[in-house]
């Protein structure tokens, strides 16, 4: 059975390969509920911006499925995109906030000695203040986690090596480790949401 549906995956790869709309259309389909499934775990997307990350997601799969290598399952690889590209858009907003710049605000009263302050740009401070919340929470959220997955998700995300490094210091093959991060990542969100539930923070 494993075989056959291999099959039919390497087949639905090559129609979609050659430009059958038809294909893509079930391509699509087919692996929509998977990759929304990952992108929603993320503890760090907002609701409204799951639409944007999964179509994100889908142009990155177009454009790579040519890469797809026969060996492994197609699943396997739509996860692996799906998480490449989570990781990408999780760096490239860790990235902007670094950059982002500050304008001082002059409190000097006219008196001998006076000082300044550093303010954001940002326009709404209450959204500021949203997401600092929110940081904090997911803070709060990770250090609950056992120590196995505070481990693999620290190397993965914070460290950010690659499961084939993971494997030199944790041990085990790199879809296990897979398995065993997406498996943190639900432990995280569930942290995260009985803290929200509980009003922690506020």
């Amino acid at each position: 059975m494993g075989s056959r549906n291999h099959d039919q995956d390497i087949l639905l790869v090559e129609e979609c390969l050659s430009g059958s709309e038809k294909a893509w259309t079930a391509f699509f389909c087919r692996f929509d509920p998977l990759v929304r499934s990952i992108v929603r775990k993320q503890p760090w997307l907002a609701r409204h911006e799951i639409e944007d990350l999964t179509q994100t997601v889908f142009v990155s799969l177009v454009s790579d499925l040519d890469k797809w290598d026969r060996v492994h399952s197609l699943s396997g690889f739509v996860e692996t995109v799906t998480d490449r590209d989570c990781i990408d858009e999780y760096r490239r907003r860790k990235t902007a906030k670094r950059d982002a710049a500050t304008n001082p605000i002059d409190l000097h009263d006219g008196g001998q000695e006076g000082f300044k302050i550093l303010a954001s740009d940002c326009d709404n401070q209450e959204e500021e203040l949203e997401q600092e919340q929110e940081k904090y929470l997911l803070r709060r959220a990770f250090s609950e986690l056992r120590e196995r997955c505070r481990d693999l998700l620290g190397l993965r995300f914070f460290e950010e090596l690659s499961y084939k490094e993971m494997t030199e210091t944790l041990g085990g093959t790199e879809n296990t480790l897979t398995v065993q991060a997406r498996r943190c990542l639900d432990e995280l969100r569930a942290n995260f949401d009985e803290l929200v539930r509980k009003g922690v923070g506020r």
